[in-house]
C-alpha cells in the first residue's frame, strides 16, 4: 500500500511537470519527497500503511494549494539585480567564530585539555553529554553563535547572485565547527538548509527552469559525501568522551540509514499511535512558546522515541507530525494548501521569499525549520535589509519583456 502512495505522487508530480518548471513549488515539492521516500520505503520493512497515505496526502496538499496559485511567467531577462549583502554576511560570520572560538577555550580550560585533534575531539564530547544532562551552552555562546543563520541566508542569495564565491562559501565554515564542537548535527544542517534556500530562490528569481544540470549533479554528488562523512566524525566526537569510544566502530550504515531515512518510517508508526493530544502551534514554533513561558521545550522536541530501521530509536518524525499534533489532521490540511498557494505565490512574483519555501521544504523530512531562534532572526533580518534598501529595488529583481521572435 505505501508503494501505491508514492506511485500516486510521482504520478501527479509527472503531470505537473508538464505544465511547469522544477522550481515550481507544486514540482519541487513533488521532486523532493518522491526521490525522499524511494530510499526510505525501500529500506523500512514495516511501515503502517495509514501514516504514508497521511504523509502524502500532506505532501500533495502543499501542491495543490501552489499549484493553484503559479501561472506561467512569460518569457523574460534580467535587466539588474544588486543584493549588497557582502558587508552583512561578514559580520555575522565573524559574531559566530567568536562564539565557537570563546566555547572551545571555556571548555578546553575547564575540563585540562589540550589543542590537540583528540583534545578537540572531547570538546563535542563533553557537551554532547551536557546537552543530555540538560547543562547548555553559555548564554555568551549562544548569543552569538545565533547569527550564523542570516550569514547562512544571504551567503546563499550572494552565491547564486554574483561572480565572488569564496565568502558566502565561508559562512558555512561557523555551522561546521559549532557540529563538531558541540556534536549536534543539526547545526550544520540548519546552515545548509537556510543557505540552500537563498541559493535556490535567487536561481529562481534569475530565470532558471531547471534544477537538475551535470555541474548541480557534481556538487550533489560532493554534497553528499561530506555530509556521510561529517556524519561519521561527529558520531566518533559524541562518543569521544567515553571510556569506551571505539575507532573501528566509527561506521554504522544501518545508524546511517536510521538517521537519514528513519523519519517517515517514524511518522508512520506515531500516527498510527494514540498519542495524538492538540497542542495548538507548539510543536511547530515551540521556540515562540518557550519564550512566552507557555511550554518548556524538549530536547530534540519530542521526548518519545520509537524504532524504525536497525534498532536504533529515533525522536525525528518529519515537518508533519507537528502540524498534525497542533491543529488535527484537517487542520494540517488546511494549513499546507495554504502553504502551497503562498508559495506558489511567491513564484509567481519572482520574491525572494520563496527562499522560506525552499529552505523549508528542505528541511521538512526532520521538522519545521521554524522552531529554532536563528532561523525566525534569519528571515526577520532579510525583511528588515529589504526594507532599508534605497531605493527598495536593490532587493528586487526587475524584470524585462524578452522580445518576440
Amino acid at each position: 500500500m505505501q508503494w501505491l502512495a508514492l506511485a500516486v505522487l510521482c504520478g501527479l508530480t509527472i503531470s505537473i511537470r508538464c505544465f511547469r518548471n522544477s522550481f515550481a513549488p507544486s514540482v519541487f515539492t513533488g521532486i523532493f519527497w518522491a526521490l525522499y521516500l524511494l530510499p526510505s520505503l525501500a529500506l523500512v520493512d514495516r511501515l503502517e500503511p495509514a501514516g504514508i497515505w497521511a504523509l502524502v496526502t500532506l505532501i500533495v496538499s502543499i501542491q495543490a494549494g501552489a499549484f493553484a496559485a503559479e501561472h506561467v511567467t512569460p518569457a523574460a531577462k534580467v535587466a539588474a539585480e544588486n543584493f549588497k549583502l557582502n558587508r552583512h554576511i561578514l559580520f555575522f560570520t565573524v559574531f559566530a567564530l567568536l562564539a565557537i572560538v570563546y566555547l572551545v577555550r571555556l571548555t578546553v580550560r575547564e575540563n585540562s585539555l589540550d589543542y590537540s585533534f583528540m583534545g578537540l575531539a572531547q570538546v563535542g564530547g563533553i557537551w554532547t553529554l551536557n546537552r543530555y544532562s540538560r547543562i547548555y551552552e553559555p548564554w555568551i555562546y549562544r548569543l552569538l553563535i545565533i547569527w550564523f543563520h542570516p550569514a547562512c541566508l544571504f551567503a546563499g542569495i550572494i552565491f547564486a547572485s554574483e561572480k565572488k564565491k569564496l565568502l558566502p562559501l565561508l559562512a558555512l565554515l561557523p555551522p561546521l565547527l559549532c557540529t563538531f564542537i558541540t556534536g549536534a548535527r543539526s547545526a550544520f544542517l540548519i546552515g545548509l538548509t537556510c543557505w540552500l534556500g537563498g541559493y535556490l530562490a535567487v536561481l529562481n528569481l534569475r530565470g532558471a527552469t531547471r534544477i537538475i544540470s551535470a555541474r548541480r549533479v557534481l556538487w550533489t554528488g560532493t554534497l553528499a559525501a561530506s555530509l556521510f562523512s561529517t556524519f561519521f566524525l561527529v558520531d566518533y566526537i559524541r562518543g569521544s568522551h567515553s571510556e569506551n569510544a571505539d575507532v573501528a566502530g566509527l561506521i554504522d550504515k544501518k545508524h546511517l540509514y536510521d538517521y537519514v531515512f528513519g523519519s517517515p518510517a517514524a511518522f508512520s508508526k506515531w500516527f498510527e499511535s494514540d498519542d495524538h493530544a492538540v497542542t495548538g502551534g507548539a510543536m511547530t514554533f515551540p521556540s515562540v512558546f518557550e519564550a512566552v513561558g507557555a511550554r518548556p521545550r524538549y530536547l530534540g522536541l519530542y521526548d518519545k522515541e520509537v524504532i524504525v530501521i536497525s534498532g536504533y530509536f529515533t525522536n525525528v518524525y518529519t515537518l508533519f507530525r507537528g502540524l498534525i499534533q497542533d491543529f488535527t489532521l484537517s487542520g494540517a490540511i488546511i494549513i499546507c494548501l495554504l502553504f502551497g498557494f503562498w508559495s506558489g505565490s511567491a513564484y509567481r512574483r519572482r520574491s525572494i521569499w520563496l527562499s522560506i519555501f525552499y529552505a523549508t521544504m528542505l528541511y521538512s523530512p526532520i521538522v519545521c525549520l521554524f522552531i529554532y531562534n536563528g532561523t525566525i532572526l534569519a528571515w526577520a533580518l532579510l525583511g528588515y535589509c529589504i526594507y532599508r534598501a534605497r531605493p527598495r529595488a536593490a532587493f528586487r529583481l526587475r524584470f524585462e519583456q524578452a522580445p518576440n521572435n
